[in-house]
Order: C-alpha cells, then sequence, then structure tokens
C-alpha cells in the first residue's frame, strides 16, 4: 500500500502523537508498505503560533528515517508585528464565543502547509491518515482525501479537559467526514459519538509500546551519575513541564512528601515550558530534585530502571503513553481521575488515580507508594502484564494495517 500520514510535528520533535506516527510509520514500512510522512519544518508546536519559536525549525526537504519517506514543509506564518493583534483577535472571539470562533481558533493554532497538495498529487497515496485535533492537519486531511479520492482515518486524540481544545463544533463536522476515527480509548469512542461524529468506521488503536526499547536499563548508574542514594524511592515525571500536564501540581506535592518520607528524590524529564523555569526555581541545586529537560534513549532506560513510581498527573492526555512506559518496567503509576486515563489506569489494580489539581492527594498517593514495597512491585507487575495483552505496537500496527486494507477494498 502507498500510505501517507500527515502530522503537524515529527520526529526529532517529541511528543505522544510524534511518538505515536513514528511508531506506526516505521513498522508499516517495515512490512514492506510505502510510507510517506509529510510534516511541517516545526520542532514544537509553539513554533505555529510564537515567533521565537521558529529559530528552532529544521531545514525544509525530503529525507528519510528508518525506511520512512519524511517531507518536512514550510508553513505559513505571522509576522511578530501581525501576530499579537492576531493573538488578541483570536481570543476575544473565543471567550465571547463570537460567530466563527471555532474556525478562528483552527486557523490560529494551524499549521498551513506550503505546497501540501502539490507533495500529495507527486506522492499518489491509496490511504492518507491525518491528526491530531485542534491542529488543522485532519481539517486538511479529509479535504485532501476526498479530493483525491482516497479514503482518511483521522487519529483525533481527544483532550475533552481542554475547553478551549475540545468545545468546538467544527471538530465533529469535520470528524464525520473522515472515512474512519481511530480513537485511543473507549472513553473517546463515547465522547465521539456524544458529540455527534458519524464516520462510517471508528476503532480503538491507541498509542502502544516495543518492552523491548525500554529494556536493559541501569538503574545503579542512573543513580550514581545524578548522586541519588541506592536507598531514595525515585518518583519520575516524563512529559512536558506545562501546567496542562500537572508538573507544578507535583511541585506542590513534593513538600507533603518530603514531610512523611524524606528519603524521595523527584525526577522531572522532559521539554521545559516557560513557566518551569520560576516555579522549579526554589529547589535550584536540589539534591532531592532532578530535572532533565533532554536524554537520549539510553537514559531514559536508566532513568525508567531507576525509578520506583512513575507518575503524570495530567488532565489534558488523551491516554497517557508514560503508563505505558511505566508499566512495561514493571513500574506502578500515579494519574488523574480524567475520563482517558481512568480507562487506561485501573485503579489500585496497575496504579492509583488521584483528582487532577489536588497535591495533597496527589502527595499521599505518593507517600502510599513510597512506603509499600510489595504494593509497588504488584502495581508493577499487573501493569506489565496489562501491556502485553493490549498495548504492543506490532499488535496494534496489524490492526492499523487491516483497517487500512478494508477501506481501500471498499473503494469502487
Amino acid at each position: 500500500m502507498r500510505i501517507v500520514h500527515l502530522t503537524p510535528l515529527y520526529a526529532p520533535s517529541v511528543g505522544g502523537y510524534q511518538t505515536l506516527i513514528r511508531q506506526f510509520s516505521e513498522r508499516l514500512a517495515r512490512k514492506g508498505h510505502d510510507v510517506s510522512v509529510i510534516t511541517t519544518t516545526a520542532c514544537s508546536p509553539e513554533a505555529f503560533t510564537q515567533p521565537n519559536a521558529r529559530r528552532q525549525d529544521s531545514p525544509a526537504g525530503e529525507e528519510e528515517q528508518n525506511g520512512v519517506r519524511v517531507l518536512r514543509l514550510k508553513y505559513r506564518a505571522l509576522p511578530r508585528i501581525a501576530q499579537y493583534p492576531f493573538d488578541w483577535l483570536m481570543d476575544f472571539f473565543w471567550r465571547r464565543r463570537l460567530w466563527r470562533n471555532d474556525a478562528l481558533r483552527t486557523f490560529w493554532l494551524g499549521p498551513q502547509m506550503i505546497g501540501l497538495n502539490a507533495a500529495l498529487d507527486a506522492l499518489k497515496p491509496q490511504v492518507l491518515l491525518a491528526g491530531p485535533l485542534p491542529f488543522a492537519t485532519p481539517y486538511h486531511g479529509v479535504v485532501a482525501a476526498r479530493r483525491l479520492g482516497i479514503p482518511c482515518v483521522v487519529i483525533p486524540c481527544l483532550h475533552s479537559h481542554q475547553v478551549w481544545e475540545f468545545e468546538n463544533k467544527g471538530h465533529f463536522e469535520m470528524l464525520s467526514k473522515a472515512d474512519a476515527l481511530a480513537l485511543n480509548t473507549d472513553y473517546e469512542i463515547d465522547l465521539a459519538r456524544l458529540m455527534g461524529a458519524t464516520p462510517r468506521e471508528v476503532c480503538v488503536l491507541g498509542p502502544g509500546i516495543d518492552p523491548t526499547e525500554l529494556a536493559g536499563g541501569n538503574g545503579d548508574a542512573f543513580r550514581s551519575d545524578h548522586g541519588i542514594a541506592k536507598e531514595d524511592t525515585i518518583v519520575l515525571f516524563v512529559g512536558r513541564k506545562e501546567e496542562g500536564k500537572g508538573v507544578f501540581h507535583l511541585i506542590d506535592a513534593m513538600r507533603e512528601v518530603w514531610e512523611k518520607e524524606t528519603a524521595v528524590t523527584f525526577v522531572f524529564a522532559g521539554p521545559v515550558a516557560e513557566a518551569w523555569t520560576r516555579a522549579a526555581a526554589p529547589f535550584t541545586g536540589s539534591n532531592r530534585v532532578i530535572d532533565l529537560p533532554t536524554f537520549n534513549d539510553a537514559q531514559k532506560k536508566n532513568m525508567f530502571a531507576a525509578a520506583d513510581i512513575v507518575t503524570l498527573p495530567s488532565r489534558v492526555e488523551s491516554m497517557g503513553i508514560v503508563f505505558l512506559e511505566g508499566w512495561a518496567c514493571s513500574k506502578p503509576v500515579v494519574g488523574c481521575r480524567t475520563g482517558p486515563v481512568s480507562s487506561v489506569i485501573d485503579d489500585r489494580k496497575n496504579g492509583l488515580l488521584v483528582p487532577f489539581g489536588d497535591p495533597l492527594a496527589l502527595g499521599e498517593a505518593i507517600v502510599t507508594l513510597a512506603a509499600d514495597k510489595p504494593m509497588r512491585q504488584s502495581l508493577g507487575r499487573s501493569g506489565r502484564q496489562k501491556v502485553g495483552r493490549k498495548y504492543k505496537w506490532d499488535h496494534l500496527t496489524d490492526r492499523l494495517e487491516a483497517l487500512y486494507a478494508e477501506l481501500i477494498g471498499a473503494r469502487p
């Protein structure tokens, strides 16, 4: 099959959706399919709306990554002098729920890829996949697929707790025009139907994991590299250090934890958002707080091997690959009781759930696990078993491949 995956960001950009598309693309290519990824030159979502972030853009052009053809297209971006007035206009329309504020928000975030139609015409795909929301790429994918007469699959990654993103009737009108939706959880299926999305096919696909990619980590080496005592409990956060991920609530929870369990070290691994520098400033130089803005694959293996507890107290996850990564390493996880995450974590079976925005409850969950090693081991084993049953990349790729074949076969 000739397959095109349309995404606003792609490796080396880091994020859950980037990981999902890269895994599906590379695994389908290894199965013998002609797979192309069309993306932008941006390395972060901020590049589409913040002029300063565009300095990190990659060059436009074509390259190959592990058997996948990657086409990076330039995107239209407002100059600095126009960006701020347009930001104000978008926010004004949104807060007052004015007419067409949904379309304005989608246009504001973008991206508007330059040369997208020409690139698709040259590739002649048989099937197109696009995502995620709230970016404009699913819209572009649906329109392009209609023009080309090919099926379109959308992976929307519905973040229902982000009102700015989710309260957008245009999203669900667009999703109804897709040939199929591949959703992350059963919760997303119920949500999409409730909001009126009626594509021909709906399935749970979601992100997955290859446990072997995290195998062989050296936890002792990680502790040694960062001066963490062997007897300390390590609490690991992996993700963008921004408000929606709950990282600032975790900072508040640290004080609660240290009042009861002093031998606990917190590791924060992931890209830095602007507010993080200020929030973490009081802990600069502390041997109980490790900040890792970047890390390579070997360091990632080591940090998961060293961790005793993996937490992502986020309200913005459409699923949470970090939970799967923790389980793959037999670690207990702590997440928030949102619709998507509650459909992934079985409370007190393979992890603990707490309310979002409640540092006290988050701290109590961490203290409970820090003080109870048998409980940590039991929850971690259960999580690893769940990964084996439901979330291996090979199984999920087979299902996506079958969906593509079915949709292509159904075309006249």
